[in-house]
């Protein structure tokens, strides 16, 4: 395989394109998550609940005595498990990227350098083979 330490126009592409994936998929997971712990958010939540409560009930005493850990207890756990999946998100992405540009775009390269190689004249050249689903 080529070493070079210079990455390829492909690989910054690549990198570019994985890139922009992970923000839109950060950036949604970062607003719900944000979005459930803003005390903005928290106190509309109740006031509705509490409204609501009142308009079935009748009674605002039973509105009043609501209480808010209690309500917001599985808005906590689910904030939780959305920071999970978007770590889980990112390191798939991540993932993605690393085998896709270890067993696409290096095996491409390759094949470009030998092409090119070869179009200088050095019919000698060979390409090793490591999978037959070239």
């Amino acid at each position: 395989m080529l070493f070079t330490r210079r990455m390829s126009k492909l690989k910054k592409k690549l990198l570019l394109y994985f890139i922009l994936i992970s923000l839109v998929s950060i950036s949604v997971s970062a607003e719900i998550i944000l979005e459930l712990g803003s005390p903005v958010f928290r106190d509309q939540f109740m006031h509705t609940l509490q409204s609501e409560v009142v308009r079935v009930t009748g009674n605002e005493q039973v509105a009043e005595r609501l209480d808010r850990d209690i309500l917001f207890d599985h808005v906590n756990t689910f904030q939780v498990r959305m920071i999970l999946l978007l770590i889980v998100v990112s390191l798939c992405i991540s993932g993605a990227f690393y085998l896709f540009t270890r067993n696409i775009v290096e095996p491409m390269e390759e094949l470009v350098h030998a092409t090119v190689r070869i179009a200088d004249g050095d019919l000698s050249v060979s390409i090793p083979i490591y999978s037959e689903d070239e």
